[in-house]
C-alpha cells in the first residue's frame, strides 16, 4: 500500500469511531425527548441501531 494514504485512513478511522459514539447518544437523547424511553435504551445497547437512528434524526 502506498504510504501517502495512511493519514487519510487515520482521519477516516477517527471520524468513524467518533460517529459510532456520538450518533447513538444523539439518537437516545432525541428518543428521550419524544418520550420513547425503550427506544432510547435500545439505541445505546444496540449501537448499530443507534447509528442508523442518529443519522435519521440528523438528516431527516
Amino acid at each position: 500500500m502506498n504510504n501517502q494514504y495512511n493519514p487519510l485512513y487515520g482521519m477516516l478511522g477517527i471520524l468513524a469511531s467518533a460517529a459510532s459514539v456520538i450518533l447513538p447518544l444523539y439518537a437516545a437523547y432525541k428518543d428521550y425527548q419524544f418520550g420513547e424511553n425503550m427506544l432510547s435504551l435500545m439505541d445505546i445497547i444496540i449501537f448499530p441501531l443507534g447509528i442508523v437512528r442518529g443519522l435519521m434524526y440528523l438528516f431527516g
